[in-house]
């Protein structure tokens, strides 16, 4: 039912919070039932007076300043407090004035209900219970040092005075729910936060899986093409791929995207492009190898990410159909700032996609992996053994 959880276990946070309840259940208290007798006082020192109001405004203090005040000092004041509390009921005899101890009752018995109730926030629960159980005799106690003997009202009331440890049980159950709340929430948290570097470490190692496929070994299959020097074109993709490992790819400018040399120049407009910039872009990747670009243009700006995506996605599907099909690319779709839908076909001789090895980065990676990881951006590759091949690529707002 209770726990020996210490303090520091939850960082103090769930002690902040029930040393205010505590607190604020005593002020309650004190304007509700205790305060209507202060206009009967009994004849009581000055000292035990001042003593008691001290020990109110520190109830109020935490119960106004216990979310702000170090915890430092919230633990020394619920030690303080239940002590202070102690000596106002031992010294309640000894304050007496009047001429009849044996009738003696004061408000301020009930004070160790309140005030006791700090124990459960940093004493082991024994230690808690115990002091607890004591505090019904405190009262008693004074009188017999004052006395040499019970006051008899005092000692009636004594059985009353020990339940004042029922509070600390409750109130280290509370805490010990709450603690163990409050280390799932932290143990969640930190679950949470363990998922989410893991799932940043697999899109950083995907990135660079499709960086390696798209450039260094697209770069390194054209070369193999090639007898004697390099041609220029060859040189400039391979430069480009080298720009890409030397810096980060989020980091590369949307002018500077590898291998798509768009031609933006009065279109480029931040890290945004215009939707004619893209489709230049297309062109120049299928052109050359006799292929069509047949793409309705509307006005709109795209992001570098949205246009990278893409124009990533089509320079792997076009590569594609240069290196495996052997058959010049066809473009066709339309591109808006809300919307990107392009087709890419070939009438080459096709494959099963089914028979292709998921280790793979060509499609899983560098077409259908990459317009997944794009917000709103899908693709889709459909072949057959001798029917060509059609990818499709997609992005909505």
């Amino acid at each position: 039912m209770t726990s020996d959880v210490p303090p520091k276990a939850t960082g103090g946070s769930v002690e902040r919070v029930l040393g205010q309840v505590i607190s604020l259940s005593g002020i309650l208290l004190f304007a509700l039932q205790d305060a209507q007798e202060l206009d009967a006082k009994n004849p009581m020192a000055l000292w035990w007076s001042a003593l008691v109001w001290l020990v109110i405004g520190l109830v109020v203090v935490n119960a106004a300043l216990g979310a702000v005040l170090p915890l430092g000092y919230l633990r020394f004041h619920w030690a303080a407090t239940p002590a202070l509390t102690a000596v106002v009921l031992v010294g309640s005899f000894a304050a007496y004035q009047g001429n009849d101890p044996d009738g003696l009752y004061l408000w301020t018995w009930s004070m160790g209900s309140v005030t006791l109730s700090y124990l459960a926030l940093w004493a082991r629960p024994v230690v808690a219970i115990g002091v607890g159980v004591a505090f019904g005799f405190l009262p008693v106690l004074g009188g017999v040092l004052v006395e040499g003997r019970a006051p008899e009202r005092a000692a009636d009331l004594t059985p009353i005075q020990i339940t004042s440890a029922g509070f600390i049980v409750i109130f280290l159950a509370i805490r010990a729910h709450m603690t163990r709340l409050h280390e799932a929430e932290a143990h969640a948290k930190s679950q949470e936060e363990r998922r989410v570097r893991s799932a940043a470490e697999l899109a950083q190692q995907g990135r660079v899986a499709r960086l390696v496929h798209d450039e260094v070994l697209a770069t390194l299959s054209a070369a193999l093409r090639f007898d004697g020097a390099p041609p220029a074109a060859l040189k400039t993709q391979a430069r480009q791929a080298l720009a890409v490992f030397d810096g980060d790819e989020g980091s590369v400018p949307f002018s500077a995207i590898p291998a798509l040399r768009v031609r933006l120049a009065h279109e480029a407009i931040g890290d945004a492009a215009t939707c004619g910039g893209v489709v230049a872009a297309l062109e120049e990747l299928a052109v050359p190898l006799g292929g069509t670009v047949e793409v309705q243009v509307c006005r709109g700006l795209l992001s570098a990410d949205v246009a990278g995506a893409v124009l990533g996605a089509a320079r792997e599907a076009v590569r594609n159909c240069e290196r495996h099909a052997e058959a010049a690319p066809s473009i066709r779709g339309e591109v808006s700032g809300e919307r990107v839908e392009l087709t890419i076909r070939d009438r080459g001789r096709g494959f099963d996609p089914d028979a292709v090895d998921p280790a793979r980065r060509g499609i899983s990676g560098s077409i259908v992996g990459r317009m997944a990881d794009l917000p709103g951006g899908a693709a889709t590759v459909r072949s057959a053994p001798g029917e060509g091949t059609e990818v499709v690529l997609s992005w909505r707002t």
